[in-house]
Order: structure tokens, then C-alpha cells, then sequence
């Protein structure tokens, strides 16, 4: 996936179903360099983790993060608009699935369109 601008940057995710095939969580599979370079976090602290998990352990890092977890469901697509403390600009989120039930977060900075 490709980003238009350096301020633009994405997730990818898998849903983690229980025994009683219940969703129950999602699996960060993989982030751009853009993420990384915004946030200051290496690639590995956080992918093949549970969402859960990096909320609880990297609050301080992405604490919007939280927000836009609780607003995703698999299977489900949908774009809003979300300032982020943490990089202090206005994103496009746009939350979609593909047929394998990979879930991607794309965030597009509105920083040029807003002027």
C-alpha cells in the first residue's frame, strides 16, 4: 500500500476469534516506515501483537489509539475525521476490509486540503 505524503501512514490487522468463534481481538500485521518515523517505535515492539495489548503497554506513545480501536469491527468499513494530539494534524481514518478479513487503518493527513 502506498502513501501519498510522509505524514500518511497505515495498519494492517487480522480479527482473533475465541473458541466459541466470538470476535475477540485484533493482530497488528504490519505498519508503514511513515508510522514508524512519526512515532519514534520500532516495528517489532508492536507487530504480531494483540491491539489490546499495545493499548495497555504503549498508551503514552498513540493515546488515540484507544478511540480508534473501539471504533473498528471486523467486516465493517468506515471513514471520519480525528485530530491527533499525539502529531498534532487533522487525519482522514479510514478503516476498511479486504475478503481475507484483513482490517487496514489507512490515516491521510488533511493538513494541505484544509487551507
Amino acid at each position: 500500500m502506498e502513501c501519498k505524503s510522509n505524514n500518511d501512514f497505515y495498519f494492517s490487522f487480522i480479527p482473533i476469534f475465541n473458541n466459541n468463534n466470538e470476535f475477540s481481538d485484533f493482530l497488528l500485521m504490519d505498519v508503514n516506515d511513515s508510522f514508524v518515523d512519526l512515532f519514534n517505535i520500532e516495528k517489532d515492539k508492536i507487530v504480531g501483537k494483540k491491539v489490546t495489548d499495545i493499548i495497555v503497554n504503549f498508551h503514552d506513545f498513540f493515546p488515540s489509539f484507544k478511540y480508534i480501536y473501539y471504533n473498528m469491527t471486523p467486516g465493517n468499513n468506515k471513514k471520519y475525521r480525528k485530530y491527533l494530539v499525539e502529531l498534532k494534524k487533522n487525519y482522514l481514518i479510514n478503516v476498511f476490509t479486504l475478503t481475507d478479513f484483513r482490517t487496514y487503518i489507512y490515516f491521510s493527513d488533511l493538513s494541505f486540503t484544509n487551507k
